[in-house]
């Protein structure tokens, strides 16, 4: 084990008063000295840091495969949720697809939610259960509410 000072450490050893500047090595101290100069950062045990830091680079390299993993799993699922897009899409072009999907809110605070197909119908659905309604695409509901407060 070799101790290595940080800032400057005096110790007394029978009588003697020894001084070890910053980067020097600290030989001879009690256990309990070790342990208060550690505890305070004021020395460095080497092979305890050089263990901590073959430690912390292996730490680093598994978070790094781990993100690694994860971030193609994103990619994929990014890719394939992509691919089913492109096909709807042109499922839509083709007319094989009934609506846009856009399910914008009315903004009424109605509870109910619009989306226009293809044809330029509004579908409106309830989330108070009653059943989803087309209104033509001419008598479409501007949204504003009417009446008192």
């Amino acid at each position: 084990m070799t101790i290595i000072a940080k800032v400057r450490v005096v110790t007394h050893d029978g009588g003697k008063r020894l001084e070890y500047l910053p980067g020097e090595e600290v030989p001879g101290l009690s256990q309990h000295d070790l342990e208060q100069l550690m505890a305070s950062g004021s020395v460095e045990d080497t092979e305890r840091t050089a263990a901590q830091e073959r430690r912390d680079a292996e730490d680093e390299r598994e978070a790094s495969r781990a993100f690694e993993q994860a971030r193609a799993g994103v990619i994929a699922a990014r890719q394939s949720t992509q691919a089913e897009s492109l096909s709807a899409a042109s499922d839509a072009d083709t007319g094989a697809g009934v609506g846009t999907g856009a399910g914008t809110d009315s903004g009424t605070g109605t509870g109910t939610d619009t989306d226009t197909d293809s044809a330029g119908a509004v579908a409106v659905a309830s989330s108070t259960g009653r059943p989803a309604a087309q209104v033509p695409a001419a008598k479409k509901s501007t949204g504003a509410r009417s009446g008192r407060r």
